[in-house]
């Protein structure tokens, strides 16, 4: 682990170059994708079987991003999570990407091209849009820029992060009990154990 974290603090600025492109292919593929999904072609199920996926991977990445929190307020000190606090930001646009394309692989296509009506609409489906819809402002001020100009609600603002976990955990387990849904709430348990036992810690 020491040689990684070696490598990877050297070559920073490359891995956040890299990064960077692997986002605009992100946005190339969600652009194709929901092009052959609105004209219902040939590979339109592909993509949203595609678009499932992506909510899973979002919901994995969405757990990595929380576990040097966590791990800060466990008193837990490994080189692991000091490598994930140094990319945390770019894990976390990446989280906000994949749910974007979940989000539009799997319904909003479909919904703007008229396939489906706007109302009603399951209630799943109404906590994941107001958590797709929370992600957006934190994935905006992933930026030197926004924390230098935001300052103290730079902080405020990203606290939205536990509610959205939540909001997370209510969209997939009203779907059906899951590993995806597990995994979200035994997540959102966790936090709240790290956020009770640094409290404890400080008395």
């Amino acid at each position: 682990m020491d040689k990684v974290f070696a490598f990877s603090v050297a070559r920073k600025a490359t891995i956040i170059f890299v990064w960077k492109i692997v986002y605009l292919l992100f946005v190339i593929f969600l652009f194709l994708g929901s092009r052959s999904i609105y004209l219902v072609d040939d590979a339109s199920l592909w993509f949203y079987k595609t678009g499932v996926w992506a909510g899973r991977a979002a919901l994995v990445f969405f757990v990595i991003t929380s576990l040097p929190g966590m791990a800060r307020r466990f008193d837990i000190r490994h080189k692991f999570f000091s490598l994930l606090m140094i990319f945390r930001r770019y894990l976390g646009i990446t989280t906000y990407l994949l749910a974007l394309m979940h989000a539009s692989f799997v319904r909003l296509v479909s919904l703007l091209a008229g396939f489906e009506p706007w109302f009603p609409r399951p209630l799943f489906e109404m906590f994941g849009t107001v958590a797709l819809a929370l992600l957006f402002p934190l994935f905006l001020t992933s930026n030197d820029r926004s924390v230098a100009r935001l300052g103290v609600w730079w902080q405020r603002m990203h606290n939205l992060f536990y509610l959205i976990m939540w909001l997370i955990f209510a969209h997939a387990a009203i779907q059906r009990v899951s590993i995806w849904s597990v995994l979200i709430g035994m997540t959102g348990i966790a936090e709240i154990m790290s956020f009770v036992w640094a409290r404890r810690s400080k008395v």
